[in-house]
C-alpha cells in the first residue's frame, strides 16, 4: 500500500514539473530520474543530479536571482563542513 502512495506522488510530481516547472527544471528532473533509474549505484552522479534539480527549482522560484550553490544546498542538508568534506573525499 505505501508503494502505491509513492507511485501516486511520483506521478503528481512529474505532472507538476511538466506543467509548472521551467524548461531547466524539467530537464534537470529528467536527468535525475534517468540516473536514479539507470545508474543508481553512482552516488556522485546521483547526488550531483539531485543537487542540480534542487538548484534549478530554487532558481526557477527566485527568478534566477538566487546566489545559492550546490555546495550551499549540500551543507544545508549535512549541517557540517566536516561531513561535506568527508563526502567529497569519498568520491
Amino acid at each position: 500500500m505505501p508503494n502505491d502512495n509513492l507511485a501516486e506522488q511520483m506521478v503528481d510530481l512529474k505532472k507538476d514539473i511538466l506543467l509548472y516547472g521551467s524548461d531547466k527544471v524539467f530537464f534537470a528532473y529528467n536527468n535525475f530520474f534517468d540516473i536514479s533509474t539507470n545508474n543508481p549505484e553512482s552516488l556522485k552522479s546521483l547526488m550531483d543530479a539531485w543537487l542540480n534539480l534542487m538548484l534549478e527549482i530554487r532558481q526557477d522560484m527566485c527568478g534566477h536571482s538566487s546566489k545559492i550553490t550546490k555546495d550551499d544546498i549540500l551543507f544545508n542538508l549535512m549541517q557540517s563542513r566536516d561531513e561535506m568534506n568527508k563526502y567529497y573525499a569519498s568520491l
